[in-house]
């Protein structure tokens, strides 16, 4: 497809004084022959007739020889003299510096006229031609332009196509792997590159106020500190917009699901233990040497956060453009409590940070905030809002802080049954969703019956004698979840990577603790219990029916408590209609979140656009689609317009970016190590 594309434009463009008069497939017209030899033009024919039939041949053209014959045809544009020491440096560097570069090294660019003075791309002054010429000589003999026009068009709909998330593939899984197959297209890229077209993309010049670029973690302190100068040239160019780098910490579960080729049995970065032969048997991106589980994975989620406290004890001046951190991706797959001590880490330096630029240098910037996506993937609807809540509560969320869809929030319990009939989850997730609903009610004072109290304890009491072999009382579990959160406790059994024995203790609030800690190193370690924890459990109708007051009660409270805490609710609609396979735009959560419910104040809601390349939208498109929806239900102009700027202005209040005003760059900017008590490290 490459290649055809590059022989239509020369024939279409750049001979069109022979065009009308020798066929597109004699390449007698060819102004490059001279570049190639007579088996290059062989090659090129046989190529040619292949793809046009829209298969390869008997004797297909080796990809190779195809490779040798696209590089013969690629000729750059003519270099000014007075350009020509900047080309020669660019040449070394192989690197484009900003999106006009893209479009210069493109191979059409020579061939269409392309300058940089113009607006539209090579691609598009192409594609642009070549229509007009189809439909100006559509009785033309010679249709050969038209057939391979048209499969080169074919071919990138299906790179688009296996790139883009497409309708019909709901889950957050689907977005993992459709998000890992950008990467080898995105690295070729250099980040200025990339974030000029999120820039330009994004609404620049169309009212855009504040863009927030979302950066990977890495392990190194130097690759984290050059992202975020790279958004500072961004943000200090006279661009009339607030840019800053809020970094994401991406959950992944490993065994091969980014490939969508799991592992047998559920065997993934969550199982406890590997032995070296297992290791060999393609496992080992989830391998645990220690015994302990996501204990590789912790370790380097651990150098990865190291790094961004690193840059905030060295550069507390980062904190202009470093604005915030991100827990995001595989939900399901990596519990929070992997993550609590690692974000909590870098939320303490980013305040020791703040701090210090308040007492020493006399200027303060608000500190760093934080972005959680819950209730996004989930399987039972009680598993969305405990997750919601347990982000909140162990991450110790505040006013500023975003939870990133939360459509469990949204969700009609009744309607959400009627369309799910039954549940089918892990005895793992039951035990916490059950163990978290107990809590609610007997520690946050939500209302419950008594006949559902009796069938919690009944259930809590099953699925612990059937996960760790002994029979637990509820409130012995909310003490082991309370502890499987604390870092603290972690750090005594030696987690990630040094196991320890822990002597039995003497006195009954010894005893206690010894019990919580015993249960702690079983589900940490205890290979039994990870398989028990993996047996299915089904929750048929009539029992989620049964459920329907309870996710009532327990949604309404968690509403409360969002909107008390004055957290914003971030909503992407093109991104919720597929992983959270919500079917069209009328049953988004979004409606019942910034509406008045039962007596409860609607939630401060915000759009984005979560991932704009893997969904293939961006902020303007969101906005006109919720429009678009309102107008069609019924609704008027007036109505529309001011809905959607009530979310604009929370979008607004809940921005992590600070105004350009505000960012000045100080007249001496050095590394200022802190000088205070040490950080505590996590575990």
């Amino acid at each position: 497809a490459a290649v055809t594309r590059l022989v239509l434009a020369e024939w279409l463009l750049g001979s069109a004084r022979t065009r009308d008069r020798l066929k597109l497939r004699d390449l007698r017209w060819a102004s490059w022959r001279g570049c190639t030899d007579a088996m290059m033009v062989i090659d090129l024919r046989r190529l040619i007739s292949e793809f046009m039939n829209g298969r390869e041949g008997s004797s297909s053209l080796p990809f190779l020889r195809g490779r040798t014959l696209y590089r013969a045809l690629m000729r750059p544009l003519p270099v000014l003299p007075d350009r020509w020491e900047e080309w020669q440096r660019r040449r070394r560097r192989y690197k484009p510096e900003c999106r006009l570069d893209v479009f210069e090294n493109d191979p059409l660019a020579r061939i269409v006229g392309w300058s940089r003075m113009l607006g539209p791309s090579p691609e598009t002054i192409f594609v642009t031609e070549s229509l007009r010429y189809i439909k100006e000589k559509n009785e033309n003999k010679d249709g050969d332009f038209a057939r391979l026009f048209w499969q080169v068009i074919r071919v990138r709909c299906l790179l688009y196509r296996h790139l883009v998330l497409r309708p019909l593939t709901p889950g957050l899984q689907w977005f993992v792997r459709f998000f890992s197959r950008i990467k080898p297209v995105r690295r070729s890229l250099p980040d200025p590159v990339s974030m000029q077209a999120a820039v330009h993309q994004s609404g620049s010049g169309k009212g855009l106020r504040s863009l927030e670029v979302r950066l990977g973690t890495e392990a190194s302190m130097s690759k984290c500190l050059e992202k975020i100068r790279q958004v500072n040239d961004i943000r200090t160019k006279p661009v009339d917009i607030e840019i800053g780098a809020v970094f994401h910490f991406s959950r992944d579960r490993g065994g091969g699901w980014r490939q969508g080729l799991p592992n047998a049995h559920g065997l993934d970065r969550s199982y406890p233990g590997i032995s070296p032969h297992e290791c060999l048997r393609n496992c080992q991106d989830v391998a645990n040497p220690s015994g302990f589980r996501f204990a590789r994975y912790y370790l380097e989620q651990r150098r990865h956060a190291q790094s961004l406290v690193s840059i905030l004890r060295a550069f507390p001046h980062a904190l202009r453009t470093f604005r915030g951190i991100d827990l995001c991706t595989d939900e399901a797959g990596v519990p929070i409590w992997v993550m609590v001590p690692l974000m909590r880490w870098v939320r303490e330096a980013g305040r020791r940070a703040r701090t210090y630029l308040l007492d020493r240098k006399g200027r303060g910037f608000p500190q760093l905030r934080t972005t959680v996506h819950a209730g996004e993937d989930f399987v039972n609807l009680l598993t969305g809002l405990r997750r919601i809540d347990e982000a909140i509560r162990h991450l110790e969320m505040e006013e500023g802080d975003r939870i990133g869809h939360g459509v469990a929030l949204g969700l009609d319990p009744e309607a959400w049954i009627r369309r799910t009939g039954r549940v089918v989850q892990t005895r793992e997730e039951r035990l916490f969703d059950l163990v978290w609903e107990w809590d609610c009610y007997a520690n946050r004072g939500v209302g419950v019956e008594s006949g559902r109290l009796a069938y919690l304890q009944s259930n809590i009491v099953r699925l612990t004698s059937q996960m760790f072999g002994e029979s637990l009382s509820p409130e012995d579990l909310i003490h082991f979840v309370k502890v499987l959160h604390c870092e603290h406790e972690l750090k005594i059994l030696g987690f990630p990577d040094r196991p320890r024995y822990l002597a039995p203790t003497a006195t009954d609030l010894e005893e206690d603790a010894a019990r919580s800690r015993k249960m702690l190193r079983k589900y940490l370690r205890s290979t039994q219990v990870w398989r028990k924890g993996r047996v299915l459990e089904t929750i048929a109708f009539d029992k989620l029916e049964h459920e329907l007051e309870a996710l009532r009660s327990l949604q309404r409270a968690l509403r409360q408590k969002v909107g008390t805490l004055g957290l914003t609710v971030e909503v992407n609609p093109s991104s919720n209609l597929l992983t959270s396979d919500l079917g069209h735009l009328e049953d988004h959560p979004i409606w019942r979140l910034s509406q008045p419910l039962d007596e409860i104040p609607p939630l401060s809601v915000c759009i984005g656009s979560d991932d704009p390349l893997t969904f293939a939208t961006n902020l303007p498109h969101e906005y006109q689609l919720l429009f678009d929806r309102m107008v069609q239900s019924g609704q008027s102009h007036e109505v529309a317009l001011g809905w959607l700027d009530k979310a604009r202005k929370a979008g607004m209040r809940g921005r992590f970016t600070l105004p350009r005003s505000a960012t000045r760059r100080p007249k001496k900017l050095a590394p200022s190590l802190l000088v205070m008590s040490p950080l505590v490290p996590p575990p």
